[in-house]
């Protein structure tokens, strides 16, 4: 979408990264008039002037406070602004505050679309008249989560992205006596999602921070190649640290495919043995041809059902009684 024509809408875009700063001034700066502070300090100094907000752009991560707090004590004087997070954290918290303050948030890395959506609503309707009230956080939290999450899916399907939804998941898997005791499965059938799924993406946000998953995506195997999420996801899965942390090492090393690291966890997991390059090639190929002996075994079942079905007589109509001798 093309932006509006430059306009006497100010934009304050609080971002103490040069490139960022830059990077975001030339997008806004198609909008309207923009601002920038590099701290929060900075930023608290240019609300206290009187002024009229189009739109606040803030960067979490500052080098004097959080960009939550900074937003949070503007929302005294500018309750309906709107307002757009950028952040690299995704854990719930803080996805939590960000609607709490009735803002967009966007997960970093940043797409320029995103902001210019944002801008695009934010200039689209006239700045309000008077003030009104601060957003409510009395609402129900299951249905704040899955607005959250429902934000989240509609992100490209990333490690970051799948780690900020799992992250989700777990922290109502955490409390059920906020959301309750059903909630991921209420959660699911309102996002359209398969819950085994959402289980899967919490099983690897409980195991590691969402910098700790960038840390490992980030090293190279011995063919050049980095882990993918569904290799996290199978190594999360195992209940041992020690063990995690060896299949970790081994899966880049050798390296292992989703389908051998699968076998390799859950021999892990049942005995204490390892398995050596043959050996765990050998178990692939028997689990291979189980699972084809399953799926045969079932084909032919309901091929045979199939041509029962199709060699019953049909069912006839009695004759009338006028035609019996």
């Amino acid at each position: 979408m093309l932006a509006a024509p430059p306009t006497s809408a100010r934009f304050l875009v609080v971002e103490d990264d040069d490139a960022l700063g830059r990077a975001l001034g030339r997008i806004v700066r198609t909008y309207g008039h923009m601002t920038l502070a590099t701290s929060a300090t900075d930023a608290r100094r240019l609300l206290s002037r009187p002024s009229t907000w189009r739109a606040f752009v803030l960067d979490v991560g500052l080098p004097d406070g959080s960009g939550l707090d900074l937003l949070a004590d503007a929302r005294a004087t500018f309750p309906s602004t709107p307002a757009l997070v950028l952040t690299g954290r995704t854990e719930a918290s803080s996805i939590n505050a960000a609607y709490d303050l009735n803002a967009d948030y966007v997960v970093k890395p940043i797409a320029e679309a995103r902001v210019r959506r944002f801008l695009d609503v934010a200039t689209a309707s006239s700045p309000s008249t008077r003030p009104q009230a601060p957003p409510s956080t009395t609402a129900d939290p299951l249905q704040r989560c899955i607005e959250h999450l429902r934000l989240l899916l509609s992100q490209p399907p990333d490690a970051l992205t799948r780690h900020a939804i799992g992250a989700a998941i777990a922290d109502i898997k955490a409390r059920p006596s906020e959301y309750g005791s059903r909630a991921v499965s209420i959660a699911a059938a309102a996002l359209g999602e398969d819950v085994p799924t959402l289980y899967r993406y919490a099983g690897v946000a409980e195991r590691w921070s969402v910098v700790e998953v960038s840390a490992i995506l980030a090293r190279k195997g011995s063919d050049g190649r980095s882990l993918t999420w569904s290799h996290l996801v199978v190594i999360a899965a195992v209940s041992s640290a020690a063990v995690r942390e060896r299949l970790l090492e081994r899966a880049l090393a050798e390296p292992l495919s989703v389908r051998e690291l699968t076998v390799l966890a859950q021999h892990s997991a049942e005995t204490s043995t390892t398995l050596d390059g043959r050996e765990l090639r050998a178990a692939v190929l028997e689990r291979d041809l189980a699972s084809l002996e399953q799926r045969r075994t079932r084909c032919r079942r309901e091929l045979d059902a199939a041509r029962i079905a199709g060699t019953s007589p049909p069912e006839s109509d009695p004759q009338p009684q006028s035609s019996r001798r």
